[in-house]
């Protein structure tokens, strides 16, 4: 890959917004030889989202600022290293892969998704930071190169970069790294809810594992016809890792079963969790499941919709 640097004016700045995604249907296979699963997921993007913006800078030296909101629905703090953040490696990967040097950037990130969520925060974060170094620099990044470098710095990654380039709905499969941009062009409504507590990715896999048979295999007819099958109902989505999830953090299963007698509706578990979802009729209809949530359930919820598909 080769990219030209063109000069750009001091203080120059990139403000994006890094949007949620949603496993809206999610099927697992066994872990092959190289410890991986093949999965086949629907998975979405929608308006809920982290902010951050990357301004150039005087000086020899990066700068990066990673807190939650102070109005986040989860109130979390940020316990990792800088080094150890998706916007910290993509910023390395992009100064990696560039001809000339990338002048210095003060990275200004502020979290609304949660972490342990299954909602891809950091993944759309890094998303965030290729594209709008790209744009910043005019560095003239073309778009599968820049799903691609998504891809390395995780699976997630890819898609988030994909949705930020106008197609914030694909289906993913391989062990989620092929990303295949789908025209689903009906917006999908949700109560998006997100408890208080948080599952690791390697434990919920972990239990699937001991939980599922040793050559089950991934369900592609089954995502591909929800996928395909006109307005999605509040039946429609599925995730193998609903289980595993449950089984990881209790509260889990309890949450869904109050969540289910409050609206009467199904809760999925989307990703490897905690967060959940139910599928609504209309905008009106997400915003009273969410209300109804909050106030019977204790749990934060808002109401949600998938991002529209550039044509």
């Amino acid at each position: 890959m080769t990219s030209r640097l063109t000069h750009v004016e001091p203080y120059a700045e990139a403000e994006m917004l890094c949007p949620a995604k949603v496993n809206l249907a999610l099927s697992v296979g066994a872990a092959q030889e190289n410890g991986y699963h093949p999965i086949v997921s629907w998975m979405v993007a929608v308006d809920f989202w982290d902010q951050l913006s990357v301004q150039c800078i005087e000086g020899i030296e990066d700068r990066y600022h990673i807190s939650f909101s102070e109005d986040a629905s989860v109130r979390q703090a940020v316990d990792w290293d800088v080094e150890k953040d998706l916007v910290y490696k993509a910023h390395q990967l992009m100064k990696r892969r560039v001809e000339k040097k990338i002048p210095p950037v003060e990275v200004t990130l502020k979290k609304y998704i949660p972490a342990g969520a299954g909602l891809g925060g950091g993944s759309s974060d890094a998303a965030g930071m290729l594209v709008g170094l790209n744009e910043l620099f005019e560095l003239g990044i073309g778009d599968d190169d820049l799903i691609a470098m998504g891809a390395e710095l995780g699976c997630d990654v890819g898609f988030a970069v994909s949705a930020f380039l106008g197609k914030p709905s694909a289906m993913a499969t391989g062990y989620g790294e092929v990303i295949e941009a789908m025209t689903h062009l009906e917006p999908v409504h949700l109560a998006l809810i997100m408890p208080n507590v948080g599952c690791a990715t390697a434990e919920v896999y972990n239990a699937f594992d001991e939980m599922s048979e040793d050559h089950k295999d991934v369900d592609h007819d089954g995502v591909w016809s929800l996928i395909k099958g006109g307005k999605l109902k509040a039946d429609g989505p599925f995730n193998d890792l609903a289980e595993a999830a449950e089984k990881v953090q209790p509260r889990l299963g309890e949450l869904r079963g109050r969540i289910y007698e409050a609206v009467h509706k199904p809760v999925h578990v989307t990703g490897s969790g905690s967060a959940m979802f139910v599928i609504g009729e209309s905008k009106e209809d997400a915003r009273k499941m969410m209300d109804i949530i909050v106030e019977r359930c204790d749990v934060a919820c808002i109401d949600v919709q998938t991002l529209k598909i550039n044509p």
